[in-house]
């Protein structure tokens, strides 16, 4: 016996519906309806927790990312972030962090079609990449951030996707880990 027939297969894929795929409406009600922290103004730091957070500007979501046992997390070899380290790490314009900001600027520089280099590395050492890369950062710090814990790490990669999906992010990208 092999593929859709094979019992293990089947209770499989049973488990990840009720683990994984139930869960997912009820994790995104509960990350729009979460608390809105930030960096900036009178708002509290988000929690020194794991899971998957949600920056919106002006109510519109912008960007989902996740906290927890990530690529990056391992890379570096401290384990597991939280939702303050991540969001901290927006909005420092270095060419190792502030992913979201570094991603916006990319995508500035090419509305401008001005030119960029190959590597990050590349355009992090031009002046002009840097301004509007800092730019993007005190823009993504002024965003909200609204927060659902997860403890499941596999559970929470695949919300993260769930999530950019169905609020509609445009211009997403995953670490898969």
């Amino acid at each position: 016996m092999t593929g859709r027939d094979d019992p293990k297969i089947l209770a499989r894929e049973e488990r990840w519906r009720e683990r994984v795929t139930e869960q997912l409406p009820s994790l995104l009600t509960a990350l729009l309806a979460s608390q809105e922290f930030g960096l900036v103004g009178d708002r509290e730091l988000p929690p020194a927790a794991h899971g998957v957070y949600l920056l919106s500007e002006k109510g519109a979501p912008r960007y989902v990312g996740r906290a927890g046992l990530t690529e990056r997390s391992r890379r570096t070899g401290k384990g597991y972030s939280n939702f303050r380290t991540r969001l901290n790490g927006h909005i420092r314009p270095r060419h190792n962090e502030g992913t979201y900001a570094y991603n916006r600027a990319v995508r500035a520089f090419e509305r401008k079609r001005l030119p960029l280099a190959k590597t990050r590395a590349a355009n992090c050492a031009d002046p002009e990449f840097m301004d509007e890369f800092r730019k993007q950062c005190l823009r993504v710090a002024c965003m909200d951030c609204r927060v659902v814990e997860i403890d499941d790490n596999r559970l929470a990669a695949v919300f993260e996707i769930y999530a950019a999906t169905v609020l509609g992010i445009r211009h997403q990208t995953f670490a898969v880990s």
